[in-house]
């Protein structure tokens, strides 16, 4: 299966479906909503949700993003259904003070609401 890999994990913004030859159950799609709407034939396929957290743009009520990618778009939400995991990840904006808040925030965020972070361990310790 996929040149002996035992998973394929594809992370996608969600606007198209997963191609019919990728579809099965050793596919793990994470979904990082950058439109209002995922496409619904890839929610079956979607086992978890990522959502960037910029500090001052996060909605209360869900502990979500209410805008992506400097647009006034607020990414889709959690459908009925989904039961995979929400991760909740800090953008990084290349300036340290700005990086702290949005960590805050998303920290905040996933104690609230009990979302998972990630982090971008890479950046953190200094690989480009």
């Amino acid at each position: 299966w996929a040149r002996g890999f035992d998973e394929i994990q594809v992370e996608t913004n969600g606007t198209l479906p997963p191609p019919d030859e990728a579809r099965g159950e050793r596919l793990n799609i994470v979904c990082s909503p950058k439109t209002a709407k995922v496409n619904s034939l890839l929610k079956p396929w979607v086992n978890s949700l990522k959502y960037i957290i910029e500090a001052g743009q996060v909605d209360e009520e869900d502990g979500l993003p209410t805008s992506v990618l400097g647009s006034p778009i607020r990414p889709a939400r959690p459908w009925d259904g989904f039961a995979g995991k929400i991760y909740v990840q800090p953008m990084d904006e290349n300036d340290p003070v700005r990086n702290k808040a949005n960590i805050d925030a998303a920290v905040r965020s996933c104690l609230k609401h009990g979302y998972r972070l990630s982090l971008q361990t890479h950046k953190i310790i200094g690989v480009p």
